[in-house]
């Protein structure tokens, strides 16, 4: 048994030494105005409805506390809700009534008061549970994971997007090699967007929908899955997975749509962890290792803490979370299929059984603050840092990849309720990069059995062949408006939003990058028969494609009741992308001149011909 003692501690992430050694046991939601829950209904007086009552809504954790009037016939209208548990107070003509509900993330509830008497609510001999609304009306096709499923539903991976998978026509997909994607309807993963507190997180640069997660399909030795996850589990409050019929508000998405509100501070300090271990005494054989009678060492560690409270009662509050994943996989390294014979002396001692490292950590910190009962600031930080160590069943270990995977998001919102509006604005920056390089530089081998690649490769030795860097960096803004309860035919909801975004996308990729050279193995001598190797033009100093992408986008959406059983959800979103590498790319004068000269004069006489001449 071979490891990589020193490709971990070269590779450690400095991330640990910055968290606090508390946890969190539960804490309400963080909310973008996407995922914020809309409460609304009709509030009744005994002489019919309540104009000009008070209805508020109090976060019984957090303190946070929204108001709105009621209009002529009574009816009233609070947006932007965090998903929680809320004490509702009407007030009107001097009666009173009060109750506890519980609203989810990106709920649309419905709750009709009544003034001039005091609920059960009130009295301290009784003990009140929350009330669980539904949504009765919405065209949405969507489904709640709450935080309780997602505390004491099995897992093994810690990926909280893999709870999706109870939810029909969506799938969470989990690869032999541990890289995972998710799926909805027909569609790859690539038609999937997570909204984390109402910011999109979309990979522009690899397959796979979710930023630094890679397809699965390109989860091979040097591919772009990952065994890592998007965001630490424990920041998670809860989540709606929207499958068909979303509205115009989300963008960047042609399957499922899935909305997290992540969870922030209350005004009590709390703290939770976790700790998963296990190794190869804990699993049984495999075939291989039965046939030999030894198990391959093994190691999969999880753990993570997180500690949240109050730096201000009811007005400002702290959240930050750290987890790790330590990875010590089993890889048996074995000659080709079509050989069976003996291997040179040189090969013998790169097959047997080998670990695949893989290390990931997970930050997320948020500080949320309510300078006044309209008003609320929030910033939170995400950085993600993983490394990975992959090599196929017939390559050695010296001719790996590690796969670097890092992901940075920040995030300034500000929120303003109005009497009858509310305004959620957001500032972005991300920056996440994907660069698997080879482990060792030099020479690379593929040792065939006989002079031709037809099948009978042996063994993959020396150093790696991948190289690539992926991107994309950049800021955002993004402004939403909800005007709540117009009465026009009816009762509307408005909401209406634009977004702006410029990112550079960056992507640079050769292969081979080491020089690969194919030997027969019978050949004592070890002639390379063929050169396998990158001849850089001398004209282009830099072989980066990069583009100044900017995005634009502007929709606007009406929720109409028209009777108190019919609503109508309308919406229209325009959306537009503009990509100078690909609109406004113009072809190096030297690499025209090189292709004409190519057309006219022998190979050797041209730039590029003498470029194509190495290999």
């Amino acid at each position: 048994m071979r490891s990589f003692n020193e490709y971990r501690a070269r590779h450690r992430a400095t991330l640990r030494a910055a968290v606090a050694s508390a946890l969190l046991i539960s804490t309400p939601y963080a909310f973008g105005q996407s995922v914020g829950a809309t409460l609304r209904g009709q509030v009744t007086a005994e002489a019919g409805p309540a104009s000009g009552a008070t209805v508020t809504a109090t976060n019984t954790a957090t303190g946070l506390s929204r108001s709105a009037q009621t209009s002529a016939n009574g009816t009233y209208s609070l947006a932007g809700l965090p998903p929680g548990e809320y004490r509702i107070e009407v007030a009107a003509g001097g009666g009173t009534s009060s109750q506890i509900v519980l609203l989810q993330v990106g709920q649309t509830a419905t709750l009709d008061l009544q003034t001039g008497a005091t609920l059960p609510g009130e009295l301290e001999s009784v003990t009140v549970t929350a009330q669980r609304l539904f949504e009765t009306k919405t065209s949405e096709v969507a489904t709640y994971v709450s935080l309780r499923q997602i505390e004491a539903l099995p897992q093994s991976s810690r990926n909280f997007l893999e709870f999706a998978d109870t939810i029909p026509g969506v799938q969470f997909i989990q690869a032999g090699n541990g890289s995972t994607e998710i799926r909805s309807g027909a569609q790859s993963a690539n038609g999937v967007n997570v909204f984390i507190d109402g910011v999109g997180q979309k990979n522009y640069v690899s397959r796979g929908g979710v930023g630094g997660q890679g397809s699965l399909s390109d989860s091979g030795v040097s591919g772009k899955g990952s065994r890592g996850n998007p965001f630490p589990q424990l920041a998670i409050g809860e989540y709606k997975v929207i499958t068909s019929n979303y509205k115009a508000e989300f963008d960047q998405l042609s399957s499922a749509a899935i909305v997290a509100a992540t969870k922030s501070g209350t005004n009590q300090f709390e703290l939770e962890g976790f700790w998963d271990f296990t190794n190869e005494d804990w699993r049984a054989s495999d075939p291989f290792e039965a046939r030999d009678g030894e198990k391959a060492a093994s190691e999969q560690e999880q753990y993570g803490l997180a500690v949240g409270g109050p730096i201000i009662q009811d007005r400002m509050h702290f959240f930050v979370t750290y987890e790790r994943k330590n990875f010590e996989s089993p890889r048996r390294v074995f000659p080709g299929s079509s050989y069976s014979g003996h291997l040179p002396a040189r090969l013998q001692g790169l097959i047997g059984n080998f670990t695949l490292p893989f290390e990931e950590d997970l930050v997320f910190a948020k500080i949320d603050w309510t300078p006044g009962d309209a008003h609320l600031i929030e910033l939170s930080a995400k950085l993600r840092d993983e490394s990975e160590l992959v090599f196929g069943e017939s390559e050695a270990p010296e001719h790996a990849t590690d796969k670097k995977n890092e992901d940075a998001r920040y995030d300034l919102r500000y929120q303003y309720t109005g009497e009858f509006f509310l305004n959620d604005m957001h500032i972005t920056y991300e920056d996440s990069t994907f660069s698997p390089r080879p482990l060792t530089d030099g020479a690379g081998f593929q040792n065939f059995n006989g002079a031709t690649d037809a099948g009978n490769l042996v063994l993959t030795s020396g150093a790696g062949d991948s190289y690539e860097d992926r991107s994309q960096k950049g800021y955002g803004f993004q402004n939403d408006t909800t005007f709540n309860a117009i009465e026009w035919f009816g009762t509307h909801t408005l909401k209406a939003g634009v977004k702006f975004k410029k990112v550079e996308l960056s992507v640079r990729a050769q292969t081979p990058y080491n020089p690969i050279f194919a030997l027969d193995i019978n050949d004592p001598t070890d002639t390379p028969w063929r050169v396998r190797f990158g001849a850089p033009l001398p004209f282009l100093d830099d072989l980066t494609v990069k583009s100044e992408n900017k995005q634009y986008g502007i929709y606007l959406q009406d929720d109409w009741d028209v009777t108190d059983r019919l609503q109508l959800n309308l919406g229209l979103r325009y959306d537009y992308e503009e990509t100078p590498g690909y609109l406004d790319y113009v072809t190096p004068s030297d690499i025209v001149a090189a292709m004409n000269s190519q057309a006219t004069n022998p190979a050797s006489e041209s730039p590029l011909g003498r470029a194509k001449a190495g290999p």
